[in-house]
Order: C-alpha cells, then sequence, then structure tokens
C-alpha cells in the first residue's frame, strides 16, 4: 500500500503555500487561512530534516490554520495524523476540532518550566491518550497517531511507543469542529484564541485509515514534505508560491523540473 493511500487532507508548507494560503494538496480542496499570522514574517526557512526549506512560525498567541474539513466523514472508525513540529516553549495543539466529539491532539514537551513529555490525544468526551515523547525544546520531531475502531496507536521519530484501546471510541469520532464548534473546521497548530502553538510547523498530514507504524516509520525517514511532493508529483528543486504565468518556466515548474 502506498503512504498516499487514504490521504483526506495534506497541507506542507515546504511544498506549497504563500501569502494567507496554505492548499491543501490531497486534491479535497480543504485549503487552510492563515489566522491571525502575519504573511510577510511567518514563513521561513528553516533546517528539518528532509525539508527544502519552509515552515510556518506560530507565535503561541492565537495563531493557527483554518481549514474547512467536508472531506472528512462524520463518522470515522478509523483515521491517523502525522505532523513535523518545534515546540519552542510549554506545549502545543497539533490540531485542534471538537473537544467533546471530535478530538484535540497536544504535543508538550514542558508545562511551563516543568518536564512533561507527553503527547495527549482526547478522542472525544475527554477520553485521552497519552503516549510519552522527549522533555526537548527547540527540536525538530515527526510525531503521529493512529486510531483504528477503538485502538489508538501514537509515536515521534519513526517509533511506535504507544498503544491503548478504548472500550466505546468509535462513536467518539462523530463531529468535526473547533471554537466556536461550528463542526466544519479544523485548526492546525492552535484552539482559536488560546492554546496554540510557540513554534514551528511542517507538513500535516491526514488519512481516512489505520496506518501503521511502519509507515509512519517511513514518512519519517522520508522526511517533511515527502508526502506533499509524492501527491504533486514534485521531487527535484521545490517551489513554495504558485506557478507564474503560461511559459516554459511554468511548465517545468508544474513538473518539477526546475
Amino acid at each position: 500500500m502506498s503512504l498516499t493511500d487514504g490521504i483526506i487532507g495534506c497541507w506542507s508548507p515546504s511544498v506549497l503555500g504563500s501569502g494567507y494560503l496554505l492548499p491543501d494538496l490531497s486534491g479535497r480542496g480543504n485549503h487552510g487561512v492563515l489566522t491571525n499570522m502575519d504573511a510577510g514574517t511567518d514563513w521561513p526557512g528553516a533546517a528539518v530534516r528532509g525539508s527544502h526549506g519552509r515552515v510556518l512560525d506560530y507565535d503561541g498567541t492565537n495563531d493557527y490554520i483554518d481549514a474547512k474539513n467536508t472531506m472528512i466523514g462524520r463518522t470515522q472508525p478509523q483515521f491517523a495524523c502525522s505532523i513535523w513540529m518545534l515546540v519552542r516553549a510549554s506545549y502545543g495543539i497539533a490540531v485542534s476540532c471538537n473537544w467533546t466529539t471530535g478530538f484535540v491532539w497536544y504535543v508538550i514537551p514542558f508545562l511551563g518550566a516543568t518536564p512533561f513529555g507527553q503527547q495527549q490525544i482526547f478522542i472525544g468526551s475527554g477520553a485521552s491518550a497519552n503516549a510519552t515523547i522527549p522533555t526537548t525544546l527547540n527540536v525538530w520531531r515527526h510525531y503521529w497517531f493512529s486510531f483504528n475502531n477503538g485502538q489508538t496507536r501514537a509515536g515521534y521519530d519513526g517509533v511506535q511507543n504507544y498503544s491503548a484501546t478504548y472500550g466505546n471510541a468509535p462513536s467518539y469520532v462523530t463531529a468535526w469542529g473547533s471554537a466556536p464548534r461550528d463542526n466544519t473546521r479544523i485548526m492546525i497548530g492552535g484552539y482559536g484564541t488560546s492554546e496554540t502553538v510557540n513554534g514551528q510547523i511542517g507538513e500535516f498530514t491526514w488519512w481516512n485509515r489505520s496506518v501503521t507504524a511502519a509507515e509512519m516509520g517511513e514518512v519519517y525517514r522520508q522526511g517533511n514534505g515527502a508526502i506533499g511532493r509524492q501527491l504533486t508529483g514534485q521531487t527535484r528543486r521545490r517551489v513554495y508560491g504558485f506557478v507564474p504565468a503560461a511559459g516554459a518556466r511554468r511548465r517545468r515548474i508544474l513538473t518539477g523540473m526546475v
């Protein structure tokens, strides 16, 4: 099975995006909008493992990417997510949906100045999975989790280090949204005007199937932006903004032959 099988959302700053738009590379059209962010300063280059050099920078106050989620079903007994993230301080939300019936995904190396070292995955009604992560700030890591009919598995940097089963979990994943909990969007990197990432985020991918630990290990080995490059057919030098007007250069950019 290909890593791109079952992808219903992929947002990859190192592959495509500019201004206030972060395109959804899955073809579902759920493009993300930079919210409370500065398009002039929040697209820095960064040394990310496997990256072609661009990520999004979050100030820890109220920054997030607002992505409509009409491609995501109202009930999903199986799904998986992966994200490249650097946390500068305290904690960050990788992605948030409705707290009571969807899920919120935290990555928390520290709470204030206290080492914490957990991924927290809240899947409906506050039921949580708590997976250990390194208590290290200012380091790029790849985090992931996979949900399969009540079983949650999670890990980081190419390994799985957590597995647990919820007794009544499939019914939890029924409505998707976030503050103001309108069930129409997901928020990458934040939860409205509170609990947002202080750090940087690279590629975020969402599958509508369970993804194995071996597959997540391959995502890690291929590096930040690899899924987006596969989806767009870009295998050479990456151009981040939208393509220029018609001509030979446009054709080369579209095919990755730059």
